[in-house]
Parts: structure tokens; sequence; C-alpha cells
């Protein structure tokens, strides 16, 4: 599996998911496998749950196919702390 489904970005996964030519299994998958090859070196994730990836992406499959909103998750560093939002793509 290519690794490089996991660069591209949200607005263009979520052309992908519209059209048909990606599903949200594919690209967590493909993210699951780029953080497996790279995180050792980077050290970027502090924690990665990938047994919940996995599921999670195919509820996202059944609300794409639904047309229904897709959840994204942003991180944002403040000064001393990490915060999480969500934001809802259509």
């Amino acid at each position: 599996m290519s690794t490089e489904i996991a660069y591209i970005s949200a607005g263009m996964l979520t052309a992908h998911y519209a059209a048909g030519s990606l599903s949200p299994k594919a690209a967590a998958e493909a993210a699951l496998a780029a953080i497996a090859a790279h995180d050792g070196a980077l050290n970027a994730f502090r924690l990665v749950d990938a047994e919940a990836a996995l599921p999670a992406a195919a509820e996202s499959e059944q609300r794409s196919q639904a047309k229904s909103p897709l959840p994204i998750t942003t991180k944002s560093h403040g000064r001393r702390a990490v915060s999480y939002s969500t934001m809802f793509l259509m």
C-alpha cells in the first residue's frame, strides 16, 4: 500500500471521498503505515490508537456515503498545552 495517500490534504481527501476514488479506510491504513515507517525517527506522536483508527475510518466511510459531514481533528500547540478541536467537512 502506498503511503503517499497519508500526505494528501484534508480538502483533497474530501474530494477523493466524494468522487469515490479513495476511502477513509485506505487513508487510515496509509496514515498508520506512514506513522509506523517514520515516527521512530520523528517521535511526532505521543499516542497512536491504531486499533480504533480502522473502525473510525469505517464509520467515516458510512457518513461519506450518506453525504453526512466528515469530522477532521486538528491540533494546535499552545504555549503550554496541546489543544484539539474537531471540524466537519461536507
